[in-house]
């Protein structure tokens, strides 16, 4: 009798341990999504349609896009602008107005066009996110960059932009030395009115993964400039603004790496229990 009780008691253990199982495995499956949800970067999705036309703002690129007209884009904007200082500006034009950014704004971004995946990278250097809350546009002036968006001097607005423009299309150089170079980037806005939803609530930076957009409208448009390299990149001009037409816009959270590591490790727990469990 002896001998039985001590195999009892040596299977106890294991059987609290197996039992124990799941709760450690269900309890790092909890914490891997705690922590994605409350320290996961925002990742915007942009969707819609390319323009049938560009705007011309200079001469004729040699960057073609014409085989981007009327097809579906997907753009994903992902700004991290952690430790970056914000920057803010007043206009006279627009008494109150207060124009809050950060830059650079360090955006991840992905471009595709017709299903096709065209462009992606990170702007360190020429990237920006800036917002206005409560700007009420007076009449007789040029509105901000975003269609819908009445300046008649009775409405105001919430707006958030985003723009980037590190990408290096063509080499337009004479002998092809890339001493002028044409550059692509993109620009995206959504504005508020106020009197329907409240998109911001102060000028401090936006949570993204807060913030509703529906109640308001959207703009995007790809540019392309001219650059010369020769100059240490300076800015010549801008040459088409292609406009993209925001059918939807949704924000999303990516795991953090260490939240991913938690999580493999709940499903690896929860893989050796099930192995452990078969006959």
């Amino acid at each position: 009798m002896g001998v039985i009780r001590m195999q009892t008691m040596q299977r106890q253990p294991a059987a609290r341990n197996s039992k124990s199982m799941p709760c450690l495995a269900a309890a790092l499956l909890l914490g891997a999504a705690t922590a994605a949800s409350a320290a996961a970067p925002a990742v915007v999705t942009i969707t819609g349609t390319v323009g049938s036309s560009g705007v011309a703002l200079g001469s004729t690129p040699a960057y073609d896009t014409s085989a981007w007209l009327n097809q579906p884009f997907t753009l994903v904007l992902q700004p991290d602008i952690s430790g970056v200082v914000k920057q803010s500006e007043t206009d006279p034009a627009i008494p109150g107005l207060v124009f809050n950014y950060w830059a650079p704004a360090n955006i991840r971004y992905s471009l595709t066009v017709g299903g096709s995946s065209l462009f992606a990278g990170t702007d360190t250097l020429f990237s920006e996110l800036s917002t206005i809350n409560d700007m009420l546009v007076p009449a007789n002036i040029e509105p901000p960059e975003i269609a819908g968006i009445v300046a008649d001097g009775t409405h105001t607005y919430d707006i958030l932009q985003m723009r980037f423009s590190g990408i290096r299309l063509s080499c337009v150089g004479a002998g092809g030395s890339c001493a002028d170079y044409e550059f692509g980037g993109v620009r995206f806005g959504y504005a508020w009115d106020t009197a329907v939803r409240q998109g911001l609530t102060d000028g401090n930076a936006p949570d993204l993964l807060s913030t509703a957009f529906s109640g308001g409208f959207a703009s995007a448009s790809f540019v392309i400039g001219l650059a010369r390299a020769s100059s240490g990149s300076d800015f010549v001009g801008n040459l088409l603004a292609l406009p993209l037409v925001v059918e939807g816009v949704t924000v999303s959270a990516v795991p953090e790496p260490a939240s991913v590591a938690m999580l493999l490790a709940g499903l690896a727990s929860l893989g050796a229990l099930r192995a452990r469990r078969r006959p």
